[in-house]
C-alpha cells in the first residue's frame, strides 16, 4: 500500500522498448531521447459538482442510487465508465453480506448504516427471481440508469462498459435497454476479462468481454439497410476477432464465441436500427437475435476443426498451419 501511495504521487511509466506510456522528447548531445513524465494521480475531493469546478479539486465521490444523477447538470460529463450487473450472473449484495455481518459486529454502535442484520438492497438492480426481481425489473432499472447517463453526457460524450453472457435473452434485453435509453454501440472490441489465474478462467467459463463503446443516437435518419447484408457484416467482424485471438495462441471456447458474435451484433444492429429491412419489412430485435445461433454454430464448427488440426501437428509448425487453415476455411463461412 505504501509503495502504491508513493507511485500515485509521481507516476513514472517504465522506459521499456516498445512499451506504452507518457513520454516527452529531450535533446542531449544532439540525440533525441524519450523521457517518462512524472504525473500525480492524487485526489483532492470536492463537496459537490459546483465545487469540482474550483481550481485544485479533481474528484467527487458519492454513494447513492444511479437512477437519480440529479447532482450532475445535463450535458456536463465527457465520459461515463461503468460496470452494470450481468443480469443473473452475480448476486452482489448477497455476496457482500458475507463480509457485512462480520463488519457489523464492530461498527453497528458507531454507524447507523450497520444497524440492520443484512445489507439494505431493495433497489439493487439485479435479476433474482427468489427476491421477486425478474427480467422486467432489471431492464427497467438499467434503462433508467442509462437514461440518466444519456442526460448528463455531452453530445459527443462516450458511455463505456464491458459485458458478457452466454445466453441470447440477456443480449436481447441489453440491446433493448441501450436503444430505449438513446444509445448505439459504435465499437465493441473484445478483451480478455481477467488473467489466466482468475476464478472465471476455468474450462467452459466465459473468458472474454465485449467492451461496449456507446454514443448518443442522433436524430438524423440513416438509409435503409438489408438484414442479410448486416448479418454478413456481423460474421466478418466476428471472424476478424476470432483470427486475432487464435493467431495470438490464446484460449477460446464455445461461450467465448457467443460473446464475440453478440458483441459484433450489438455493434452492427444498434448503429442501423430502426432502418433494417428483412424481406421487405422492418426488422425488430427479437427476430434479429434469433438469427445469431446459425452464425455462432458455423464459427464454433470452424474453431473446433482448427483445434483438431492443432493437435495433429507438431509444435514448431503449429501456428503457421493454424493461420492458413483458419483463413482458408473461413472463406467458405463468409459465403451465404
Amino acid at each position: 500500500m505504501r509503495r502504491g501511495k508513493v507511485y500515485s504521487a509521481k507516476i513514472t511509466p517504465p522506459l521499456l522498448k516498445g512499451a506504452g506510456g507518457i513520454y516527452e522528447r529531450t535533446q542531449r548531445k544532439g540525440k533525441s531521447k524519450k523521457q517518462a513524465i512524472g504525473e500525480s494521480s492524487q485526489s483532492v475531493f470536492a463537496e459537490d459538482f459546483a465545487d469540482l469546478q474550483n481550481e485544485g479539486k479533481n474528484a467527487l465521490l458519492t454513494a447513492g442510487n444511479s437512477e437519480d444523477l440529479s447532482f450532475l447538470p445535463s450535458q456536463s460529463v465527457d465520459a461515463v465508465i461503468t460496470d452494470p450487473p450481468y443480469f443473473d450472473n452475480v448476486m452482489y449484495s448477497e455476496l457482500a453480506d458475507f463480509f457485512y455481518v462480520w463488519l457489523r459486529l464492530a461498527l453497528k454502535e458507531r454507524y447507523e448504516y450497520f444497524q440492520s442484520e443484512l445489507s439494505y438492497r431493495p433497489e439493487e438492480i439485479v435479476q433474482n427471481e427468489k427476491s421477486g426481481k425478474d427480467v422486467s425489473f432489471f431492464t427497467e432499472g438499467l434503462t433508467n440508469v442509462f437514461k440518466e447517463c444519456h442526460r448528463v453526457l455531452k453530445d459527443e460524450g462516450l458511455m463505456l462498459f464491458t459485458f458478457h453472457h452466454n445466453k441470447l435473452w440477456a443480449w436481447e434485453n441489453l440491446t433493448k435497454v441501450l436503444l430505449d435509453s438513446g444509445f448505439y454501440v459504435s465499437s465493441a472490441p473484445i478483451v480478455r476479462s481477467e488473467g489466466k489465474s482468475g476464478y472465471h478462467s476455468q474450462s467452459g467459463n466465459v473468458k472474454y468481454d465485449a467492451c461496449l463503446v456507446c454514443r448518443k443516437r442522433q436524430s438524423t435518419s440513416l438509409g435503409f439497410c438489408d438484414w442479410n447484408t448486416l448479418k454478413n457484416r456481423i460474421r466478418q467482424r466476428a471472424i476478424h476477432w476470432l483470427k486475432r485471438i487464435i493467431t495470438s495462441e490464446m484460449e477460446l471456447n464455445e461461450v467465448d464465441i457467443v460473446v464475440i458474435v453478440m458483441g459484433k451484433f450489438l455493434e452492427t444492429f444498434t448503429c442501423n436500427y430502426p432502418n433494417i429491412i428483412c424481406d421487405g419489412n422492418p426488422l425488430d430485435i427479437h427476430p434479429a437475435i434469433h438469427d445469431m445461433p446459425r452464425i455462432i454454430d458455423e464459427l464454433v464448427g470452424e474453431v473446433t476443426r482448427t483445434e483438431v488440426l492443432k493437435q495433429e501437428r507438431k509444435e514448431p509448425v503449429q501456428l503457421n498451419l493454424l493461420k492458413s487453415y483458419f483463413t482458408s476455411s473461413l472463406t467458405l463461412v463468409n459465403k451465404e
